[in-house]
């Protein structure tokens, strides 16, 4: 009997990995708290760009100064799955504001929202 149990949760785990796998795979892992915490006051243009690449989103504003925003929807592997994924937890947008004025960082803060 012991040998069935084995058997039954090899089984099992050999079913569902594939599931877990490919939840993890294919998107680029970012870690926006980090990575605010890499961009201080007075940081280049081009300095910000070697960091992390370019942004999701860039808003000029009249009198020069640009808004970059790098943006990171999270999930849980869990919510890949097919009928109930969407049920199971919240879905969230992490978000990183630079503000350069002359080409230089000005400020940078990292802010996280929950979708409805």
């Amino acid at each position: 009997m012991h040998k069935k149990n084995i058997h039954t949760a090899i089984s099992i785990l050999l079913l569902v990995m594939p599931l877990l796998l490919s939840a993890c795979s294919g998107s680029k892992q970012t870690y926006l708290p980090i990575e605010a915490s890499l961009v201080d006051k007075g940081t280049t243009k081009a300095e910000v760009t070697k960091m992390l690449g370019p942004p999701s989103a860039v808003v000029e504003q009249p009198d020069g100064t640009e808004e970059w925003y790098y943006f990171d929807d999270k999930t849980w592997f869990w919510q890949h799955t097919p009928l109930i994924g969407k049920y199971l937890g919240d879905k969230r947008v992490e978000s990183l504001q630079i503000i350069l004025k002359r080409d230089r960082v000005v400020s940078a803060t990292y802010y996280v929202q929950k979708l409805s």
